[in-house]
């Protein structure tokens, strides 16, 4: 179970920083797990502890420019810049300076894509930086939703320790997207169809029923409330950005519940044991699940 480690919650913290953190190697103890790392260790427990780097992707790339722009847009500055349409040239016989079209090979160009890869930021283009603030917006204004999003802390970072019956203790850490002033948390997130049947699936593919339950049960531990509603704010991420709300239910709260205790369990196990399970051996027969069968 999740106990307090005494530390106090932070408001309004940098996601960059939180996935970023000087952390200890993947088997150690001292390791502060995030669920993304639990539930990665999970499926493939020697494959996680091997080094599973983090993939990027265009859909990764636009639900973190996303997030910043609706959870931390302070950040808008410091983490994003519009790449530029032309660039200075000047002319060698004439001396006369004129505008070109962008064109990555040019020395100008180049330049200045190094310098901004020095600072830390991140360049976009013109057009995604219109489609990410058409989005916001389009969310923003949802009479329901909007509200909602406004009333809340935003990106907010809690620990807790989970002890297990081997006698390890995990140090853990979440960062909570919205924390609003009612008995739920919840998360932002960016999805390809937000009709209910898509969505129940994609709870279910990437695991939002897992994280829902860890990040309730850390913020209770961590903050001594009794938080038990899990919420997710969803944007398609074409146009027109179709925003919807959603609730998980207790019943896919209590499956999220069952398989990420499961994996911080079988963690302690291996970290207890020093043995690090790849997939099985031998055949494992493939069977289709009953949402994959169609009716005749």
């Amino acid at each position: 179970m999740f106990k307090s480690t005494g530390a106090p919650v932070v408001d309004s913290f940098d996601p960059r920083k939180y996935h970023a953190a000087e952390n200890a190697p993947r088997g150690n103890p001292k390791r502060v797990m995030t669920r993304s790392d639990l539930h990665s260790f999970g499926k493939c427990p020697r494959k996680w502890v091997n080094g599973v780097p983090r993939e990027a992707s265009t859909a990764l790339a636009w639900g973190s420019l996303f997030d910043c722009s609706v959870i931390t847009s302070w950040l808008m500055d410091t983490h994003y810049i519009v790449r530029p349409d032309t660039y200075p040239s000047t002319d060698a016989k004439t001396k006369v300076m004129t505008e070109k079209p962008w064109h990555g090979a040019s020395t100008w160009c180049k330049e200045w894509m190094e310098s901004v890869e020095a600072s830390g930021r991140t360049v976009i283009s013109a057009d995604d930086w219109s489609d990410v603030k058409a989005a916001t917006a389009r969310l923003l204004n949802e009479p329901e939703l909007g509200p909602y999003v406004l009333s809340c802390r935003k990106s907010v970072l809690a620990t807790a320790h989970w002890h297990d019956e081997t006698g390890i203790i995990v140090p853990v850490k979440i960062l909570v997207d919205l924390v609003p002033p009612d008995d739920s948390l919840a998360d932002l997130k960016t999805t390809e169809s937000a009709d209910p049947e898509s969505w129940e699936r994609s709870v279910s593919k990437w695991g939002y029923d897992y994280q829902a339950a860890m990040y309730l049960d850390v913020w209770n531990a961590a903050t001594g409330e009794n938080r038990t509603v899990f919420r997710h704010v969803v944007s398609e991420s074409k146009p027109p950005y179709e925003p919807a709300g959603r609730q998980l239910s207790e019943e896919f709260l209590r499956i999220g519940r069952a398989k990420y205790q499961r994996d911080m369990r079988r963690y302690c196990e291996c970290l207890a044991t020093g043995e690090w399970p790849g997939y099985n051996s031998g055949w494992l027969l493939t069977e289709p699940k009953p949402w994959m069968m169609t009716e005749e």
